[in-house]
């Protein structure tokens, strides 16, 4: 198999791994919840939703670093749809940092602006 070879059945094994966690996503919300506003920690919110994606996102090289503001308060919010907002930030993140390379990094900041809650995801992918 020549480079060109090589490189198509990269992205084929790429666009497959992309249209596994649209289909995952896609079944989740088949599943969906009535939706229902409770209180939410948004800290653990993301810590549990990075925990789904912890072997995936280390199988494919992808570093997380956490800043998670300390002390922040609870807020009212569906946690279902959170987390599939949460999903859908970081495997746009990894799509985009295994465009172009081979690993990659993610950061995930949480903190105030103002009298509001804020949750940043930035990744080292192209854009």
């Amino acid at each position: 198999m020549g480079q060109q070879g090589i490189e198509y059945a990269d992205k084929l094994y790429k666009q497959a791994q992309r249209t596994h966690r649209i289909v995952q996503n896609l079944l989740s919300f088949a599943r969906q919840h009535k939706p229902e506003r409770v209180s939410v920690q948004i800290n653990q919110a993301l810590q549990e939703t990075l925990a789904l994606r912890d072997y995936d996102l280390r199988m494919h090289n992808v570093r997380v670093h956490l800043d998670l503001a300390e002390n922040l308060p609870v807020t009212s919010a569906d946690p279902h749809q959170l987390q599939q907002v949460f999903l859908n930030m970081v495997n746009n993140a990894v799509d985009a940092i295994l465009e172009h390379s081979t690993d990659g990094d993610l950061w995930v900041r949480t903190g105030f602006d103002g009298d509001r809650l804020c949750i940043e995801f930035t990744d080292s992918g192209p854009g």
